[in-house]
């Protein structure tokens, strides 16, 4: 299947010879650490991937602003910018960097990956399956459950010590603390929705009449 996508997107790229694992050089080994601490779904001993996570960390901890996730409003799961999608990926687009902005499939306003000829590549907006909330990378998918949220309470130590002036906090930190935080109430729903549960109710606004 990656070869598959891989031929279909090769029509695509900018001319030229392309790499598409960044060298992180004397950071590799922080990299691999900051891969296994936070469960992300990349096998950094891959040749071939179909995302340059290396990439991404080495603009997030340089601050880029382009190194953001964000949770899709269609799926209310955790995406990666397109950015540092390889022609590997299903969704590569012109707004990858190795993509010819003037050829490569477009996302529409309808969140559909549209190639040049008119073809619907893919519908973000179409039905997914109904799993429990993920913590997305890569295109590959890690449950976030009661395990990695325990995971993360020595992180969220120590960001409350760096709040107090105790102790440092590397920008990746600050990242991974803040996309897990905004997770949780996906997570919570998803239990929700496994164990049959109810939405919590909320409560009816006073009646200003019987004030």
């Amino acid at each position: 299947m990656p070869n598959d996508i891989y031929e279909r997107n090769t029509q695509w790229l900018k001319p030229g010879e392309h790499s598409y694992n960044t060298d992180l050089g004397a950071d590799e080994q922080e990299f691999r650490s900051w891969v296994q601490q936070n469960r992300v779904p990349f096998d950094p001993s891959a040749e071939i991937s179909d995302y340059d996570m290396r990439g991404f960390y080495k603009a997030l901890k340089s601050g880029d602003e382009k190194a953001k996730s964000a949770v899709d409003p269609n799926d209310q799961q955790l995406h990666y910018p397109d950015y540092w999608k390889t022609p590997y990926h299903q969704t590569f687009s012109a707004e990858s960097q190795w993509a010819d902005p003037q050829k490569a499939p477009k996302w529409n306003d309808k969140d559909q990956l549209v190639a040049p000829d008119g073809t619907v590549l893919f519908d973000d907006r179409a039905p997914k399956s109904t799993d429990p909330p993920v913590h997305m990378t890569n295109r590959q998918q890690v449950p976030l459950g009661p395990q990695n949220i325990m995971d993360m309470l020595p992180l969220m130590s120590k960001a409350l010590r760096y709040l107090q002036g105790k102790e440092n906090m590397s920008t990746s930190e600050i990242s991974d603390l803040v996309m897990t935080m905004e997770a949780l109430p996906l997570a919570a729903r998803g239990f929700r929705q496994m164990f049959g549960l109810k939405p919590p109710m909320k409560e009816k606004a006073p009646d200003p009449d019987v004030l």
